[in-house]
């Protein structure tokens, strides 16, 4: 596939084990480690990276970028893009199947 794991190691990910029904959760992991292990900034703040969960946990912080499934079929993609994260004009999010 082409991905980093979130050390930026290559990663021994297939597309068969990260598409199609039921697999929402192990793409939404994949992605993030991806993201992260290519250091992916959070354009607000550059010390953080964009996609890590324990710097920007539930996309709460302004520039921060949440990978999780919605449901086995949906990968769900939140960015807050703005303080207040809670208000819902200030995030971009979508949804993206896996099938």
């Amino acid at each position: 596939m082409g991905v980093v794991d979130s050390n930026g190691a290559a990663a021994t990910k297939t597309c068969a084990t990260n598409t199609g029904a039921g697999t929402a959760s192990v793409m939404a992991a994949t992605m993030s480690a991806h993201f992260q292990g290519k250091k992916f900034k959070n354009p607000h703040n550059a010390a953080l990276l964009a996609t890590d969960a324990m710097a920007c946990p539930g996309a709460s912080t302004a520039g921060c970028t949440t990978i999780s499934n919605s449901g086995a079929d949906d990968v769900k993609i939140e960015s807050c893009i703005e303080k207040p994260c809670a208000t819902a004009a200030n995030k971009i999010t979508d949804l993206i199947s896996v099938k």
